[in-house]
């Protein structure tokens, strides 16, 4: 996943480092699969109704987690 759409899991990656723990790696995981299953069900509504790769690729783009 490229760096610019997931700077929380670039935290939580950091955090597991320092702690060993995995709390807050586990506590992502459970944002990000809501946060990427609504996002790529809205991708795929406008894709359906015609939008633009371009349009696309901006909705993605402005939706980091």
């Amino acid at each position: 996943m490229h760096k610019a759409l997931a700077p929380e899991l670039l935290r939580a990656y950091a955090a597991w480092l320092k702690t060993q723990r995995l709390d807050e790696l586990g506590d992502y995981i459970v944002r990000a699969q809501a946060h990427w299953a609504e996002l790529a069900q809205r991708v795929l509504r406008l894709h359906t109704d015609g939008a633009a790769l371009d349009s696309l690729q901006s909705l993605i783009d402005a939706n980091p987690l």
